[in-house]
């Protein structure tokens, strides 16, 4: 008898520390609702805590970041893949965080903050204006951030997506309408999409870009096509892929030590006999990873879906 009145307790405080954070939760919901987010001024300045720092133009305090995000419905914490503070106006700013680190500016009090946010599954926040905070004191920013449905349709960029599928798959407005499509544009960011061909049949598309220009590391892109009864439209974008991709080392004195090679022609031509494509039913896939670091350049072949990759 002892023992299963032991065992009870130990199911009815489970059962109330669920209640608990469920109460919590909503609670957090409830307070951030008014405006979308909340700062929160956390101790005095640590630069011991930072795990970057920025400098604002003009800027002669410093100041600590952190964000949390939370979903809009249930108050849970989600993990955001990309958060950028910004200064408008003031050139300086940005720098990726997560949940549990800060990023510390040199700035100023009278110099306003936002917030743009990006986690898998939401819809990004950009541009949140937060205000204005004293300086010398480490923040915790909490936003709220909806879920995206099935199919999402990010109407805010569409001018840059439109540009982007452009330069990532040659495809014009005027060839295609959009049935669903999102967008991240930012340093590492993509686009994807999908809808119906003009001259008939259905696509799939993702376009991921790196985090650099040029040099040093994550350099390259991933972009993935799929078409079903359109064979002409898929060839003629799978021969754009094809011939941008790259395949070589370089040698520089005590940076690329490996020795130089150039087997771009080769691996080009390996694309164009079908190294990095799918056929699943009458749907054609083209998916490719062009990997691209300060020392070399290598070609891999992507998933066969399209939309599973981000």
């Amino acid at each position: 008898m002892k023992h299963k009145i032991i065992v009870f307790s130990f199911v009815l405080i489970l059962f109330l520390a669920g209640c608990i954070s469920n109460t919590l939760n909503k609670q957090k919901v409830s307070s951030l609702k008014e405006k979308g987010y909340s700062i929160t001024a956390l101790q005095d300045y640590d630069p011991t805590l930072c795990s970057g720092m920025g400098v604002v133009k003009g800027g002669s305090g410093d100041i600590g970041l952190k964000l949390q995000a939370y979903d809009s419905e249930s108050g849970e914490m989600i993990n955001t893949e990309r958060t950028y503070f910004d200064f408008p106006g003031h050139n300086g700013g940005s720098g990726g965080t997560s949940n549990e680190r800060f990023w510390c500016y040199q700035t100023d009090s009278t110099f306003p903050i936002s917030v743009s946010v990006v986690a898998k599954g939401y819809i990004p926040i950009q541009d949140l204006n937060i205000g204005t905070v004293p300086v010398g004191k480490m923040y915790l920013v909490k936003v709220l951030m909806k879920k995206k449905p099935t199919c999402y349709y990010d109407k805010d960029n569409l001018k840059q997506f439109f540009k982007y599928i452009k330069e990532g798959f040659g495809l014009s407005e005027n060839q295609y309408t959009i049935k669903c499509m999102d967008s991240d544009i930012t340093r590492g960011g993509f686009v994807e999409a999908q809808g119906n061909l003009t001259t008939g049949g259905k696509f799939e598309l993702l376009f991921r870009w790196g985090w650099c220009s040029s040099g040093g590391a994550d350099c390259g892109w991933t972009k993935c096509f799929a078409v079903k009864d359109n064979d002409e439209l898929f060839k003629n974008v799978k021969n754009k892929l094809c011939n941008e991709i790259s395949s070589k080392g370089y040698h520089y004195e005590d940076i690329c030590t490996s020795p130089a090679y150039d087997n771009t022609e080769e691996v080009r031509q390996k694309c164009l006999d079908g190294e990095f494509e799918y056929f699943i039913g009458n749907k054609k896939v083209i998916s490719i990873v062009q990997n691209s670091g300060r020392c070399s350049s290598s070609v891999g072949r992507g998933s066969p879906d399209c939309l599973s990759i981000y």
